[in-house]
């Protein structure tokens, strides 16, 4: 007896659920699904439970999707009228630098802003926006504000960014939005290029920064010209804030020890075609 009531716990114990790989047991299922989406465990829980069949893996991660899904268009219903005023600004540049983006992506706390998930997400937008710049009709070399419509719609990974951020705000329950974006992109030239940078946060790669605050920068030169002078640029452009091209020129560059204005430390053969400047 002793023997067959052990075996018959040890078989509910290890029951094991197929998920296309390798099986998994019902806790196992849980905590996979809770570490790759995030999702209160409640959610989770119901996912695995309403699996069909019983505990496939795709089957529950597209329910728990859904789910997610609905319980941040609740959230964005209840949410409209609160303040996102943390977030970051992204300023991010294509691989082959011809083509970069500037956005906000806000959401109620800093706690959740500098969550790595967050952090991803936002990394990932502004990659996303700035290839999407090289197919878009904007003339070349000047900035172009996206309409909230286009925003909404930027897919990743097979998902609008509308959902990404209503899914988002399903895992850390306060609101989360994009409401600004500019895309940049140029001809693949030695004289031209896109430079980007933040203040305030981390630099993620050469090509993405995240801060409080950030700028991208196209400029051209009558000899060949790189990104790294590009970037220090829109550095400039984030710690002077100027008003105008003019006075730009005439500022002051930060921490130059020989105390030479940008257009001296520049040299006279570079030219600002378009520069944007955000604040989250």
């Amino acid at each position: 007896m002793l023997v067959s009531s052990f075996c018959r716990r040890s078989c509910l114990t290890t029951r094991l659920y197929s998920t296309g790989a390798k099986p998994l047991t019902t806790i196992q299922l849980i905590k996979k699904l809770r570490e790759e989406l995030q999702a209160p465990l409640n959610l989770v829980k119901s996912a695995v439970s309403a699996a069909e069949p019983s505990g496939n893996y795709e089957s529950a991660l597209a329910i728990l999707k859904k789910e997610m899904i609905k319980r941040g268009e609740k959230l964005v219903a209840k949410s409209a009228d609160r303040a996102a005023t943390e977030g970051w600004v992204i300023a991010a540049r294509s691989g082959d630098g011809t083509a970069g983006s500037l956005s906000v992506l806000n959401c109620e706390t800093d706690f959740v802003a500098k969550s790595s998930k967050v952090v991803e997400l936002a990394s990932k937008v502004g990659q996303r926006l700035a290839v999407s710049a090289k197919s878009d009709d904007t003339p070349k070399d000047r900035h172009r504000d996206m309409p909230q419509e286009e925003i909404d719609n930027v897919t990743l990974e097979g998902v609008s960014l509308k959902e990404a951020l209503t899914q988002s705000m399903s895992v850390y329950g306060e609101s989360m939005r994009m409401t600004r974006a500019s895309t940049s992109s140029i001809k693949h030239a030695k004289m031209t290029a896109i430079g980007i940078h933040c203040h305030g946060g981390p630099t993620l790669t050469q090509d993405v920064y995240l801060g409080r605050m950030g700028a991208m920068i196209n400029i051209v030169t009558a000899n060949q010209t790189t990104k790294e002078m590009a970037d220090e640029l829109a550095r400039e452009v984030v710690a002077q804030n100027p008003d105008s091209m003019e006075e730009f020129w005439a500022l002051e560059k930060v921490g130059d020890p020989q105390q030479r204005t940008v257009r001296q430390w520049a040299g006279d053969d570079v030219e600002i075609v378009s520069w944007t400047r955000l604040e989250r």
